[in-house]
């Protein structure tokens, strides 16, 4: 998926319930999904199909504001390069579940930064993510999760450029 093919295809559409990329194996394009969701006040369940990448800026505030959407699996997810899932899901209240188990790399400034602020997860796990690069890849990422307790970063080795790689986490 590149260039601006789904950006804002359903921003705002209340009725929307439930959407599928069961196909979608890599997000390349610049702002290709950005807004796509967001504000599904109604967007209970969204499928990703075997994503292994996220280029930069591909998915910004994809879902955001969607209070009904409960899980998110990424599991494929490898890479997100810069600004790839800021605030991908944030303001999404109900969602408690994600899983990124095999994220290894965050490179370039903001690749997830705000991606999961104000939602309701309850805990993480980043076992493979090895490496944060340059500039801010997880700042605010859990900013206002009010219900998380528990956060594992057990495989992170290097933290590059960017003294704010974790600020406000």
């Amino acid at each position: 998926l590149s260039s601006t093919v789904l950006q804002y295809a359903f921003n705002g559409v209340s009725t929307l319930t439930s959407a599928s990329l069961n196909n979608l194996t890599k997000v390349s394009g610049t702002r290709a999904l950005n807004y796509a969701f967001a504000q599904c006040s109604n967007l209970s369940s969204l499928t990703f199909g075997p994503i292994t990448e996220i280029g930069q800026n591909a998915m910004n505030a994809m879902c955001y504001d969607c209070p009904n959407l409960t899980s998110i699996n990424l599991s494929s997810l490898i890479s997100i390069a810069g600004g790839g899932m800021s605030s991908a899901f944030e303001g999404c209240t109900n969602l408690k579940t994600v899983n990124l188990n095999n994220l290894t790399n965050l490179q370039g400034y903001s690749a997830m930064r705000s991606t999961f602020q104000g939602t309701g997860i309850t805990s993480i796990s980043l076992p493979k993510l090895s490496t944060l690069g340059d500039g801010n890849g997880l700042q605010d990422t859990f900013k206002n999760c009010t219900s998380l307790v528990s956060a594992s970063l057990d495989g992170l080795v290097t933290i590059s450029n960017g003294s704010y790689a974790l600020g406000n986490t």
